[in-house]
């Protein structure tokens, strides 16, 4: 289920260990996004897992990328997209990409 915070997180941690820092970002920035616009109470462990990321990325200097789209107004549709299709390694139909999308 794309519109599941849950999912995004699990997915983020796969591949934050698979070592693509910036696509596991982008994965919990997303994670994030869907708690706050469903009005859902943060989530310990999510927050943990991006704050973790983030430690790790800027301790070696790796620019935050996704991690910071909605904190920082630089969300566009397209980068979301395109990270979506990279994360998922699948090209979601253009039907559900796009209400993924408006939604976030």
């Amino acid at each position: 289920d794309p519109f599941s915070a849950l999912k995004w997180n699990e997915l983020g941690v796969w591949i934050k260990w698979a070592g693509d820092w910036h696509v596991a970002a982008a994965c919990f920035a997303i994670a994030q996004r869907l708690q706050l616009l469903r009005g859902l109470p943060q989530n310990p462990l999510l927050e943990e897992n991006a704050k973790q990321l983030e430690l790790v990325m800027t301790s070696t200097g790796v620019d935050l990328g996704p991690g910071t789209w909605w904190t920082t107004g630089k969300a566009s549709g397209k980068d979301v997209a395109n990270q979506v299709n990279v994360a998922l390694q699948h090209e979601l139909t253009d039907d559900v990409l796009q209400q993924l999308v408006n939604f976030l």
